[in-house]
């Protein structure tokens, strides 16, 4: 990779959820987060991590300008979940 800086790579990594949705914690996600942040660190990204975002929060973060995203969190089929319970 020639370029020095590559660009913004965003880890959403959802591990728990609000208390009133009953969702079950999301164990072992940490250790994912922590390695996509170092390996998108080696490859040259500026890695920002975020924990627990509701679904406002996530959008919010998505429209900051040009990112590579990843989220860690519950699906099913092609429904995305988040932290609030609310689907994306």
């Amino acid at each position: 990779m020639d370029h020095a800086e590559r660009g913004k790579f965003i880890i959403i990594n959802n591990k728990t959820f609000q208390q009133m949705t009953g969702a079950p914690e999301r164990t072992g996600t940490d250790v994912d987060a922590d390695s996509l942040e170092k390996d998108f660190s080696l490859l040259s990204f500026t890695v920002e991590r975020h924990d627990n975002l509701t679904t406002a929060q996530m959008l919010q973060l998505m429209i900051t300008g040009n990112v590579t995203l990843c989220i860690l969190t519950l699906s099913a089929n092609t429904t995305v979940t988040l932290y609030d319970m609310k689907d994306l």
